[in-house]
């Protein structure tokens, strides 16, 4: 027996499940009040709730099953530990759920140099609706600071999608509802991911890029849960995780009652 649909908070993971092997952050939005969002992981990388409505509203807030309204304005949810985690790791895998309602950039997860506003990173939705996903090379290619790579797919409006970026540290690969897209790259991959981020100085968003000259790609929409590994996920893994994306828990009754929980990993 596995969930079909989303477990209530304070229900455990499954730790024989293998899509649980490498998970650094999973935020699926069950706390539905408050101003936090609480990493299922085990690694307690907590999100704050920023600008959102309370109580919400129909553009912005919680939005109970369906996780967090997003108004394309000034919402986002700020994650101050991820960093810590996963520095240093040259490969990795995010994924989430999402639903847009307008055509312009949204911001699905990014993190930022505070000191000098260069990108890091960036998974986002273009004006076009294609995915795309970025990160900052670190390189002396004159011309090659930034790779992009981005899906020739467009995605619809007011569409449920899980989006995914996977790398192994060689490749970097899109992913719509676990199946690989075609896509169009530019720049050099030199199998960076989280390699080079540094703790001190980098700050990590859901729904948001930030650059020194201030904030961009607000996400209008919703965003239904986000999921990090440090690892890069398998085709099959996807596919698994598009169908079943909650058969990751263990089908239980809440070992805890929101917002007292303790999600450290066993």
């Amino acid at each position: 027996m596995t969930w079909t649909t989303k477990p209530p908070f304070g229900t455990r993971l499954d730790m024989n499940n293998q899509l649980n092997i490498g998970l650094n952050g999973l935020w699926i939005f069950n706390e539905e009040s408050g101003d936090k969002v609480y990493d299922l992981s085990g690694y307690t990388n907590t999100g704050i709730l920023t600008n959102m409505a309370f109580p919400p509203t129909t553009t912005s807030g919680w939005n109970p099953p369906n996780g967090i309204k997003f108004d394309g304005i000034d919402d986002f949810i700020k994650i101050s530990t991820l960093q810590n985690i996963l520095n240093n790791n040259l490969e990795g895998t995010i994924s989430a759920r999402i639903n847009i309602s307008s055509s312009k950039d949204h911001a699905i997860f990014a993190y930022t140099n505070i000191l000098d506003g260069n990108t890091n990173m960036d998974f986002f939705i273009n004006t076009e609706n294609r995915l795309v996903f970025v990160f900052r090379n670190d390189t002396s290619t004159s011309g090659a600071e930034f790779y992009t790579i981005s899906t020739n797919a467009i995605l619809s409006l007011y569409t449920d999608y899980m989006v995914t970026v996977v790398s192994n540290g060689t490749y970097t690969k899109l992913y719509i509802n676990g199946v690989e897209q075609t896509t169009t790259i530019s720049g050099i991959n030199n199998g960076k991911w989280f390699g080079n981020m540094n703790p001190t100085t980098y700050s990590t968003f859901i729904g948001k890029f930030e650059r020194l000259s201030g904030s961009i790609q607000f996400l209008k929409g919703s965003i239904n849960e986000v999921r990090i590994w440090n690892r890069g996920l398998f085709t099959n893994e996807l596919e698994t995780l598009n169908t079943t994306p909650y058969g990751m828990f263990i089908e239980e009754e809440p070992i805890c009652d929101f917002p007292i929980c303790d999600f450290t990993l066993s």
